[in-house]
């Protein structure tokens, strides 16, 4: 089984019932984005918070079961929505020193 063959639904389907771990579909997708980077498709891939979400997913999981329909299932966000804690661009240097919420000083 190829993460990349399932569905959204399939996934977290799997996730739900614990045949497929969340931390396993973050590290496939976090692989698929290093080394598709030529694409521009992102500009900035959030590896440690994925790595730490899906470790706390998974606990869940364990303990209380599914917190969610798509529990599990990785998204993008796009570049002009503000995110807390990551930075938004809208893939302009005039606003390459915005961070989630606040404005970082230039230096």
């Amino acid at each position: 089984m190829s993460i990349d063959t399932l569905t959204t639904i399939e996934i977290a389907d799997r996730v739900a019932s614990r045949s497929l771990h969340v931390a396993d579909v973050v590290e496939h997708f976090l692989g698929v984005s290093r080394e598709r980077t030529g694409l521009n498709a992102l500009t900035y891939l959030a590896e440690d918070e994925a790595r730490r979400a899906a470790e706390e997913l998974d606990a869940t999981l364990v303990t209380t079961g599914s917190p969610g329909r798509l529990a599990g299932v990785p998204i993008v966000v796009k570049d002009a929505i503000c995110t807390r804690d990551l930075p938004t661009t809208s893939g302009s240097r005039i606003l390459q020193r915005r961070d989630g919420d606040r404005w970082i000083p230039w230096r």
